[in-house]
């Protein structure tokens, strides 16, 4: 197989013992590059799919989190991330990107849609003139005629999803063998050398190394909100929405999308306190400093919050349900 990783270079994947590889498909219909004012870049083509995660869970004017993906949808989902995650990783490659905006689901039978298919799912084209600053048609040959507006694939009904994924946008992928380095400010107090040898450390964190309530300008920094109480917090907050002065106000009487059967979660379901302590310890593993004690891919997927059983408000029924 072969994948086009950066825009100077293509390389063969040859991945070393992954557990998850033969679950693992690598499709790339076709790649070319394009040339412009800021140099060469690769483009990879792959199956056409979507909505990504984070269209399918975007609620605006409410609070973050209040529509999202069904439990076991979710812990599905994050699966597949894993094992391409592992799979990548074992080739020596890692994505540079991921976050849900780079995860799609994948759809079911959209390489057999008609023209008519297509319209009658997401609607006809809707287009709109390029026009300058001062209210002018455009005539720069830089720039086209008319934009068309992105469809919206997180319209589409359920039965149109499948249960799978797949990761996308590689534009910042690199191998392990290349080294990048950025500046980060830190969350914490630093493994030593590095704590003491940092001469403004004392002015964020006091010297346990937790985070002071105030910068030195008096402006104040982020409020503590421990990792277990965030999770106990998830659906909490679903009836709230969020007013123009970013008040938040509760109400029985907030507008919402109807709830598609075996994708989103409904509203004020909460996580039982056996997947809170599942997926605390999970996400505490992996979210260590030091990289060497983080768990692997492959420990990752051996984990409880995987294997476990947790109830769920929703069950898959009849036409609504996701395609296999």
């Amino acid at each position: 197989m072969t994948i086009l990783l950066t825009e100077r270079a293509t390389r063969q994947i040859s991945p070393k013992l992954f557990s998850g590889k033969k679950e693992v498909r690598v499709r790339v219909s076709d790649d070319f590059t394009i040339g412009g004012p800021n140099g060469f870049h690769t483009c990879l083509v792959s199956l056409f799919a979507g909505p990504d995660i984070a269209q399918i869970c975007y609620s605006p004017g409410r609070r973050a989190g209040s529509r999202r993906l069904r439990g076991s949808l979710a812990r599905k989902f994050a699966k597949q991330v894993t094992l391409v995650v592992g799979y990548l990783h074992s080739a020596g490659v890692a994505h540079g990107d991921l976050n849900t905006l780079n995860v799609l689901i994948q759809l079911a039978h959209a390489d057999l849609w008609s023209d008519q298919d297509v319209y009658e799912l997401l609607g006809f084209p809707v287009t709109d003139e390029v026009r300058l600053w001062s209210g002018e048609l455009n005539n720069m040959v830089s720039a086209p005629e008319y934009l068309v507006e992105p469809a919206n694939l997180s319209s589409l009904e359920s039965k149109c999803f499948t249960k799978k994924i797949l990761l996308v946008d590689f534009g910042q992928s690199f191998t392990h063998r290349l080294h990048r380095t950025k500046w980060y400010k830190p969350l914490g107090k630093l493994p030593e050398p590095w704590w003491s040898s940092w001469e403004k450390h004392d002015v964020y964190f006091d010297e346990g190394g937790k985070p002071k309530n105030y910068r030195p300008n008096n402006t104040r920094m982020l409020t503590e909100h421990p990792l277990i109480e965030q999770l106990k917090d998830i659906g909490s907050a679903d009836n709230e929405s969020i007013t123009d002065e970013t008040n938040i106000v509760s109400t029985n009487n907030v507008r919402t999308e109807p709830v598609r059967d075996s994708i989103l979660e409904h509203p004020g379901v909460r996580l039982t306190e056996e997947e809170v302590e599942v997926f605390e310890d999970l996400l505490r593993k992996m979210l260590r400093y030091n990289p060497e004690q983080r768990l692997t891919p492959s420990e990752i997927l051996k984990d409880a919050w995987f294997t476990m059983s947790f109830a769920d408000s929703a069950a898959i029924s009849g036409s609504n349900g996701l395609a296999k």
